[in-house]
């Protein structure tokens, strides 16, 4: 199928295509490569054997920021404590308590709890103890992060592909990882004189 297709894109009929036709050809033609379809047979098995080990170390990167936000709670008694929390994310955390068998309330790092005490609470010390447990969360999976990059540059090599970063881009509008990273930093230049002015509000 993919000479096939290849077969075809060098001929004047693909050629002459415009709009959705066009990007299509590309598109599958570059799908075709990115799966492997140029690569011998001990190339294909390794780049199998890639793919079911980042869908394995993806998932399991997953799990355990699931696992580490369901397991944080931190046990208030005094109301006081939640002062400028909306009423309703209150009443939330009181029934959690209850269904715990405690009084008083029951913060946890899930979002209908989490952001609303960080946006509106005026208890300086909670908001801190719950954003570092928030950007603590699951530390193992930092050795985890490392084999995903490690996995994902060997794809890439394995493809033909310098980096990752050009693998995953090289069908879409910023091509190349260097195009990308020029994109942030023009915004980030763009930012920088108004993030100055509201930090000097602040």
């Amino acid at each position: 199928l993919y000479a096939a297709l290849s077969a075809y894109a060098a001929t004047p009929d693909a050629k002459a295509l415009t709009g959705g036709r066009k990007r299509l050809l590309e598109k599958t033609l570059v799908d075709f490569v990115k799966n492997g379809v140029k690569l011998d047979e001990a190339g294909k098995k390794r780049l199998s054997q890639i793919d079911v080990l980042l869908a394995q170390k993806t998932l399991t990167f997953s799990q355990n920021v699931v696992d580490a936000t369901t397991s944080f709670t931190h046990h208030v008694e005094d109301v006081a404590e939640l002062s400028g929390v909306p009423e309703g994310v209150v009443a939330h955390m009181a029934e959690a308590a209850r269904e715990k068998g405690l009084t008083g309330y029951l913060v946890t790092l899930h979002a209908p709890v989490y952001v609303p005490i960080l946006t509106y609470g005026e208890n300086r010390a909670l908001r801190e103890r719950l954003y570092r447990a928030n950007v603590t969360r699951a530390p193992e999976n930092l050795a985890l992060c490392l084999e995903i990059l490690a996995l994902r540059r060997e794809k890439a090599t394995l493809l033909g592909f310098p980096d990752f970063a050009e693998l995953v881009l090289s069908d879409r509008m910023a091509k190349t990882g260097a195009k990308a990273q020029g994109f942030v930093d023009d915004l980030r230049a763009h930012l920088l004189p108004a993030f100055a002015r509201e930090n000097e509000e602040l």
